[in-house]
């Protein structure tokens, strides 16, 4: 029963031991004899209920994404924030430049993918979203490439990009929590402009593809 502050549980016994003189005897003492391992029991409860993750997920769907056309810059970066910051500004300005120099316009909002982390380094996808992305990179740097399409979980974290970990947590537990198996890598998808919002307010939606 939900009150306020928490949630009361009460756990009862309930017997009519009739007219039988010994049970009724019986039942005076009996509360005395079960009591402890009720207390015991209901501890035991509570120390399990306040050790499980409790999360609101009221920021998280279940979505079906559609792919998008994209110029992608594939990157590997030290984990040092000034360096990671760096090197993912570099990639974005790869592509931008490439798409500057062939008139190609953008459709959509900057997308980052983690693909996998080895010991101090992380490789990363960095994306752009365009109209068409027929023309070739001749230099091999700039790819033409499209987004996954399908089924996946998504995560409005609003806030600093510092804490992308706790939303990462959050959406893992509710992975597990649901029985739920990841199908690919995940994805940032930077709906906000840092240059123009307070890293407090900045939105971001992270998808998980799933199975």
């Amino acid at each position: 029963m939900k009150v306020e502050g928490g949630t009361k549980v009460t756990w009862a016994f309930d017997n009519d031991f009739g007219y039988n003189v010994f049970y009724r005897y019986f039942g005076l003492v009996l509360e005395d004899m079960i009591a402890p391992d009720y207390e015991k029991g209901l501890k035991n409860l509570k120390d399990h209920m306040e050790s499980l993750q409790m999360h609101d997920y009221s920021h998280i769907s279940i979505v079906t994404t559609q792919a998008e056309k994209v110029y992608v810059y594939h990157a590997k970066s030290g984990l040092e924030k000034s360096i990671l910051q760096a090197n993912i500004g570099m990639a974005y300005g790869k592509i931008i430049g490439f798409l500057t120099k062939n008139n190609i316009e953008m459709n959509g909002t900057p997308k980052l993918s983690n693909m996998k982390q080895e010991g101090d380094f992380l490789e990363f996808v960095a994306s752009l979203p365009v109209l068409s992305n027929e023309v070739i990179d001749e230099s091999g740097e700039i790819t033409a490439e499209y987004t996954y399409q399908g089924k996946a979980i998504k995560l409005v974290h609003v806030g600093s990009y510092d804490d992308f970990g706790l939303s990462y947590q959050v959406l893992s537990d509710y992975m597990a929590e649901n029985d739920l198996i990841i199908n690919g890598p995940a994805w940032e998808d930077f709906v906000t402009d840092p240059t123009l919002v307070k890293p407090e307010d900045l939105t971001t939606h992270i998808y998980q593809p799933i199975k």
